[in-house]
C-alpha cells in the first residue's frame, strides 16, 4: 500500500538534497514541482536570516527596485550538501540598478537594521584590483552598510544606469557569474558549477587579484582552470557547451533558470523589464580547440530579460 507523502515529510526530504537532486525531483509531477519550489524559499529565508531579521519583506524590495542577489552567498546556496556547500560568506552582496539603489538602501536602514558604513566610487589609486575586475560602464558606487546589532555586512553594489546583471557578467570566473532574484535563481554554467568546478575568465587571468582569488576558491574545494581544460571529460576532444567564443546571456538554454515563486517573477516581469547583458568571453583556449575569429571579449545589451 502506498504511503501517502505529507508536505512535513517533502520539506524534510527536499532539505537533504543537492539542487542538482532537488531539480530532478521537481520535473516528476505537479505536486513535487510545489514542493521543490517551497523548498527553494525555505532555504533563501533560512540563508539571508544570517543577514536580515525580516528575509520576506527583503525579498519584496529586491522585487520592487529589481536588484539581485550575487557572489558568494549565491554560490553557497548553489552548492547545498556538496563537498563546496559549508563555504563561509562574510557579506551579502546586493546588485540595484542606479535608479532604484537608494529605495534598497532606505530599506536596509530602516526596516533592517542596518547603517551606512561608507560609500565609495571606484578609484583607480585606492582600489586598483576593484577597477581592474569591472568596467567603468559596469559599477558606478559601492555602499557598505553594517548591522547595528548583528555586526553583518551588506555590500549594495549600483549598477551604471538600470543594468544590475552588467557587473555579474564580468565576475572573473563561471563558478561565480550566478544570481538570486526575489523569485528566480539563475546559474550560466551549471554543468561545470554544480560540480565544483569553474573556469578563469580570459580577460581576467592576469589581473592583480587573480592568485588570491584561485586561492580563496581552491579552499573552498573548487578546481578553476581556463577554458582550455573546458572538456565533457578528460579524453574528450569536446567542450561542455560552455565556448568562450560563444554568445551567452542570463537564461539561455545552457543556464539553468529556475522560477521558485513563478507567480510574482511573471508579474514582475512584465511591470519591469530589465536589461540583460550578452557577451563572450574571448582569448584564444577552448577545450573544443575552437578557431576565434578574435580574442577580444565583448557586451551587447538586450532590454528585455525573460
Amino acid at each position: 500500500m502506498p504511503i501517502a507523502v505529507t508536505e512535513e515529510m517533502a520539506d524534510s526530504i527536499c532539505s537533504d538534497l543537492t539542487l542538482a537532486e532537488l531539480l530532478k525531483l521537481r520535473a516528476t509531477c505537479r505536486w513535487w514541482r510545489k514542493m521543490t519550489d517551497r523548498s527553494l524559499r525555505l532555504r533563501l529565508h533560512k540563508d539571508l536570516l544570517h543577514f536580515v531579521p525580516f528575509p520576506l519583506r527583503l525579498r519584496d524590495t529586491l522585487r520592487l527596485t529589481r536588484s539581485v542577489l550575487s557572489g558568494s552567498f549565491v554560490l553557497r546556496f548553489a552548492m547545498h550538501r556538496t563537498n563546496q556547500g559549508d563555504m563561509d560568506v562574510k557579506d551579502l552582496d546586493i546588485y540595484a540598478p542606479q535608479t532604484s539603489a537608494p529605495g534598497l538602501i532606505s530599506h536596509l536602514e530602516k526596516e533592517q537594521g542596518y547603517c551606512i558604513l561608507r560609500s565609495r566610487s571606484r578609484d583607480p589609486i585606492e582600489d586598483p584590483e576593484d577597477v581592474e575586475l569591472y568596467p567603468p560602464t559596469a559599477i558606478a558606487t559601492v555602499v557598505t552598510l553594517m548591522h547595528r546589532v548583528k555586526f553583518t555586512l551588506v555590500d549594495v553594489i549600483i549598477a551604471a544606469g538600470n543594468k544590475p546583471l552588467l557587473p555579474i557578467r564580468h565576475f572573473w570566473s563561471t563558478t561565480v557569474t550566478n544570481y538570486i532574484s526575489a523569485d528566480r535563481i539563475c546559474i550560466s554554467h551549471p554543468r561545470l558549477t554544480l560540480n565544483g568546478r569553474g573556469c578563469i575568465a580570459p580577460e581576467h587571468a592576469n589581473s592583480l587579484a587573480m592568485e588570491e582569488l584561485l586561492e580563496k576558491y581552491r579552499r573552498r574545494g573548487f578546481v578553476l582552470k581556463s577554458f582550455a581544460f573546458n572538456r565533457a571529460k578528460a579524453q574528450e576532444d569536446r567542450c561542455c557547451g560552455y565556448c568562450p567564443h560563444a554568445m551567452r546571456s542570463f537564461g539561455d538554454p545552457l543556464c539553468l533558470t529556475v522560477d521558485f515563486d513563478p507567480c510574482h517573477e511573471a508579474q514582475v516581469m512584465r511591470a519591469f523589464p530589465m536589461t540583460v547583458p550578452y557577451w563572450t568571453y574571448g582569448g584564444w583556449a577552448c577545450g573544443a580547440r575552437c578557431v576565434a575569429a578574435d580574442t577580444a571579449s565583448r557586451t551587447i545589451e538586450h532590454p528585455i530579460i525573460g
